[in-house]
């Protein structure tokens, strides 16, 4: 959005687009002008004005600040996962072969632990049903 359509809004609906009130967007805008006065080399000109580099700017650092909304949204997903492991987990607890040293034979061991997780699956599905 060009600042030429912002700069039409409402004091509240300036500052909830861009994130800042109008007056503080002034502000910014003529510490870059000035900035901009002292530069030596000026280079190839852009083509955004300086105020819509600056709601740019703004827009982008609003949306992007620390990730943070993607970071709240995978934990919880990452949560609701790893409670239904844990609950998989206690389930097998249940039998001891999770919970304690296993002592007997080691080559029967992986028969065993299919059984009981056949068991513990066949048990969850009777849950959903």
């Amino acid at each position: 959005m060009r600042y030429a359509n912002v700069q039409l809004l409402e004091t509240d609906a300036f500052k909830r687009l861009v994130g800042i009130p109008p007056v503080l967007f002034h502000e910014l805008l003529g510490t870059l002008e000035q900035a901009e006065r002292t530069k030596r080399k000026s280079g190839r000109p852009s083509p955004l004005s300086l105020a819509d580099q600056l709601l740019l700017t703004l827009g982008y650092w609003r949306e992007y600040r620390t990730l943070f909304h993607q970071q709240v949204a995978f934990n919880r997903v990452f949560a609701h996962f790893r409670v239904k492991v844990e609950h998989c987990i206690r389930l097998l607890k249940i039998f001891r072969i999770l919970k304690e040293r296993y002592r007997n034979r080691r080559r029967r061991f992986g028969i065993r632990l299919q059984l009981i997780t056949g068991c513990v699956n066949w048990m969850l599905q009777q849950r959903r049903e």
